[in-house]
Formats: C-alpha cells, structure tokens, sequence
C-alpha cells in the first residue's frame, strides 16, 4: 500500500499510519492554499481577524469555544448555500470559497 506505514507498538498490534497522498486521491484534493481565518477581513465593516467559522448544530454550552467558533444553528440548507463565515464585529454571514488568495 503507497503512502502507509506499519508501526509496531509496545503491545505487539501493528498501527497503520499514514497520510493522504496525492497519487491516492488525483484530482478529488485540492492544491490551493487557503488563507487563516484571522488573515481575512471582513467584507462588510473592513476588520481584520473577526472572521469565525460556524458551526451548525446545538453545541455543549460548557465545552464549546464560543471564541473561536460561531454557533449557526440547528436548521441547515443543506445544498451548499448556507454561510461558512460570521464577523464577530457586525454579524455579517458569507461563505469562506468567496474570498481568493491574493
């Protein structure tokens, strides 16, 4: 198998590690770079770094980073057209595959 790795462990179990490879996978991958989240600026008030990615769902109150990731809810699309992005500043909403690495 290209790109796997047999270790052995102190039980004797073999563990498989690997990595994805691009030879695996051809052309489902993508090769361009996205930028960090906190690299952006928001399209509507202009900040930099308020940027949070949204997570869908109902999340654990006590184990949730609400800091680092927004909360969008619990009803979804579900055909690609629902945000990605919220700005912590101004609530703006949007998706991160509009903003192109320059």
């Amino acid at each position: 198998m290209r790109g796997v790795r047999l270790y052995s462990n102190r039980f004797g179990i073999a563990d498989i590690k690997g990595f994805v490879s691009h030879d695996v996978y051809g052309d489902c991958m993508s090769k361009t770079r996205r930028r960090a989240l906190k690299m952006l600026v928001c399209p509507e008030c202009g900040q930099i770094g308020t940027l949070r990615k949204i997570v869908y769902g109902m999340p654990d109150p006590e184990h949730f980073d609400f800091e680092k990731y927004a909360v969008g809810g619990c009803c979804i699309n579900g055909d690609g057209s629902d945000p990605d992005l919220r700005c912590r500043s101004c609530e703006w909403e949007g998706l991160r595959e509009n903003f192109q690495l320059s």
